[in-house]
């Protein structure tokens, strides 16, 4: 019979599904004529002599499949002898190979190219004997026709003590090539506005730093920098930009005490090409919603803290 769940090999990632239709064990029954079948406790043992025989399950009987759309099926499988493969209904082959003697956690996809009724099989593969225990999984079918968002970079900062911030950066870019030299331009930017160190950016791949070293004593992602600035679009709205960790030089009072350690200032040189990212006049990402920052557009700011219980 078939081995625990744990004795299978691996399959696929699942991913987001609009629907799910798990078969029953009621909806199974024979594809094409096989010599032997039987369900027992749920589990389907199958002898076949011909090819492209096996079983069958319907996901719901009757329901018709969307063209366009994709199934994602998977089903537990015990190949005793001969070689099978998975199949799905109106989606065409959906297997990653066939497979022969042993255990398995079998999963494929494929487009719907027709409506018809949606259902799973295992079939043999070869026009010779097989025998084989089918435990099915389930059925699915998901939408892929989704809409471009464009591309985003977020930049995982890293504090003194190994605390991290993440910072995201809505881009406007086209390409992925484009999407590349605005992420070089915001990390140069960012990297003369805090002092904590970056440890990875992601754009569509993974940038790390493999080599990382901790920045110097007192850095810490908790604290921030909190800039107000106008919204190009409408002089009313206002909108607020968090650096983590800000370097000294943002503040009126440097690194001295008072008011002033608190206080941004608003023409340091660093904080204007930093707010640049999002200015409407050559602006490489977007703030909000779509939205741009006016030109010269930090009006105040404050130092910030954040929260947490890891210090």
């Amino acid at each position: 019979m078939l081995m625990p769940a744990s004795a299978y090999k691996k399959g696929g990632e699942y991913v987001t599904l609009l629907r799910s239709n798990v078969p029953k064990t009621g909806d199974w029954n024979s594809h094409g004529t096989v010599t032997s079948f039987e369900i027992v406790n749920g589990v389907a043992h199958v002898i076949t002599s011909n090819q492209f025989t096996g079983i069958r399950a319907h996901g719901v009987l009757g329901y018709q499949s969307t063209i366009g759309r994709k199934a994602f099926a998977t089903a537990k499988v015990t190949v005793i002898s001969g070689s099978v493969y998975l199949f799905t209904g109106g989606a065409g082959l959906a297997v990653n190979f066939p497979v022969g003697p042993g255990q398995y956690d079998l999963y494929g996809y494929g487009t719907y190219t027709a409506a018809q009724d949606v259902y799973v099989s295992v079939l043999t593969n070869q026009s010779a004997p097989a025998e084989f225990y089918v435990s099915f999984g389930s059925l699915k079918e998901f939408n892929v026709a989704l809409t471009d968002d464009g591309f985003k970079l977020y930049v995982s900062l890293v504090d003194s003590g190994g605390d991290q911030s993440i910072v995201r950066y809505d881009l406007v870019a086209a390409t992925h090539a484009d999407a590349v030299t605005a992420a070089g331009t915001i990390l140069t930017r960012l990297g003369a506005v805090t002092d904590a160190i970056v440890k990875s950016y992601t754009i569509n791949n993974v940038y790390i730093e493999d080599a990382l070293t901790l920045p110097g004593t007192g850095v810490q992602v908790e604290q921030r920098a909190t800039v107000i600035c106008q919204i190009d679009s409408d002089p009313l709205k206002k909108v607020a930009i968090n650096i983590p960790a800000p370097a000294d030089g943002l503040f009126v009072g440097g690194p001295a005490t008072g008011d002033g350690y608190n206080t941004i200032d608003t023409t340091d040189a660093a904080l204007a090409l930093y707010t640049d990212i999002w200015a409407v006049s050559g602006a490489i990402a977007t703030i909000s919603d779509g939205e741009y920052l006016s030109d010269a557009p930090i009006l105040r700011g404050r130092r910030t803290h954040r929260q947490s219980s890891r210090g």
